[in-house]
């Protein structure tokens, strides 16, 4: 090897070339590969991240340059990390053959040690590596995770508002979206591993735990929306916007596996991001609150703001108004032109008002 490197943030596993057993954990302020850039010799052993790390690399010659520069002996240097390999060394072959020791039915570590070590094993084994931090499918189930929640923060109140009075069942894209949900919290509450301390943990009750603590009551209460199905008049589907509260934590979790994935957004683009998406929900949830009013509240009034909203100049509640008087039943009739214009009608008013008055 050509060079060292140094752990500024995280935590990495030195592991042999065979990956069987775990010589060394590393935190912060350490350092490794130092073997082959004094000594010259093969790297006789890997290091693994276990959470997402900072590290910076030493390369060979700006190393002994410097030295050179501020008149270190290196003859000195090359003893003292001779040294400190020859110890390291000594130390990774004890663990081996202790290891080895443990797993040996009839020894004393074994009674120790060794079920422990056992049953460590199996409940990794048992966790998928799918199901690890950072893995591709945490990354696909994430986005589809986020991009659902995006999906019910824009069309739940969206169909209150606008949809026809006769189209009141649930849609079945919907109902697939609730499902996947029903399995995100399982998945989350069972099987999704996580670091904590830069180190990742796998076993259910501490999984169990962690998810408790960051939203596992709001995602089990959002999951009764599928309960829709069996009353769709009781606009069940709004329980599916808390989900909207779990948002920052889903742009933060994107934002680490494009890290992982070695593809930076900086700090102001993330922030100028989340400015635009909340600003833009803001106006379109007014804009639907805005008719919801018009729509459930005020039916029976007959001087409302889409009934005086009249881009052709006509009197209010007339022809040529967003929305028509009929003096026969005492009503209006929603909206007099399409659930489109009627939208982008409210969609205007909303951004003026939060552009100048907001």
């Amino acid at each position: 090897g050509q060079s060292m490197f140094f752990l500024e943030t995280g935590t990495v596993q030195v592991v042999p070339s065979d990956g069987s057993t775990v010589l060394a954990t590393l935190h912060a302020g350490s350092f490794f590969g130092e073997t082959s850039l004094f000594l010259n010799k093969p790297r006789a052993s890997s290091v693994c991240a276990v959470a997402f790390c900072d590290v910076f690399e030493l390369i060979k010659e700006d190393m002994f340059n410097e030295l050179r520069r501020r008149d270190i002996d290196l003859g000195s240097m090359l003893q003292l990390f001779s040294a400190a390999h020859e110890k390291n060394s000594l130390r990774n072959k004890a663990i081996q053959k202790n290891l080895h020791t443990s797993r040996l039915e009839g020894s004393k570590l074994y009674h120790l040690v060794g079920e422990d070590l056992i049953k460590t094993a199996k409940e990794k084994a048992e966790m998928l590596h799918i199901f690890m931090p950072g893995s591709l499918f945490r990354f696909c189930f994430d986005m589809t995770c986020m991009a659902l929640i995006i999906y019910f923060s824009i069309f739940v109140v969206f169909r209150i508002a606008f949809r026809a009075e006769e189209e009141d069942r649930p849609e079945l894209f919907d109902i697939i979206a609730d499902s996947f949900f029903i399995i995100d919290l399982y998945l989350r509450s069972t099987h999704f591993a996580f670091t904590r301390n830069g180190l990742i943990c796998t076993d259910r009750e501490s999984i169990l735990q962690q998810y408790m603590k960051s939203g596992m009551v709001l995602d089990a209460v959002s999951c009764l929306s599928i309960l829709e199905i069996l009353a769709p008049r009781l606009q069940l589907r709004l329980l599916s916007l808390l989900r909207i509260l779990r948002l920052p934590s889903f742009f933060k979790k994107i934002n680490e596996h494009l890290s992982l994935r070695k593809i930076r957004i900086s700090l102001s683009a993330n922030l100028l991001g989340k400015i635009i998406f909340f600003y833009a929900i803001t106006n379109h949830w007014v804009a639907c609150i805005w008719f919801i009013i018009h729509r459930y509240i005020e039916r029976e009034v007959d001087f409302t703001w889409a009934t005086s909203d009249c881009p052709w100049g006509a009197d209010f509640g007339t022809d040529g108004c967003l929305s028509k008087w009929n003096v026969t039943i005492g009503k209006h009739d929603i909206c007099d032109l399409n659930m489109r214009d009627c939208y982008l009608r409210s969609l205007h008013f909303s951004l003026t008002t939060l552009s100048t008055v907001g």
